[in-house]
């Protein structure tokens, strides 16, 4: 079976500091997996922020202040650099094998 699961569900952190926010991956081929990150904002709707491998992937240029990192457990990171207070929503990742 496959599956992806988010185990830390929230983060606090002070304006300027880095966030990695980890999606574990399991049960599908990981080499060149394309994961794709979400951003959820009271009130507005779901927006993808994020795609693609390290070594391949596609940003939105407003969102200069992130990156992707992945390690060879298939735990996939979303990482939030200087973070501002506009930063503060629900993030999710998804992946299709």
């Amino acid at each position: 079976d496959s599956w992806i699961s988010q185990d830390q569900l929230s983060f606090t952190r002070r304006p300027n500091k880095t966030v990695h926010i980890s999606c574990k991956l399991s049960g599908v081929p990981l080499h060149n997996t394309i994961v794709h990150w979400y951003q959820l904002k009271e009130g507005e709707p779901l927006r993808r922020i994020f795609y693609g491998s390290v070594k391949t992937y596609k940003q939105d240029k407003s969102h200069s202040r992130l990156e992707i990192d992945e390690k060879d457990d298939g735990t996939f990171y979303l990482i939030i650099n200087n973070v501002v207070t506009s930063d503060e929503a629900t993030y999710y990742c998804a992946c299709w094998d």
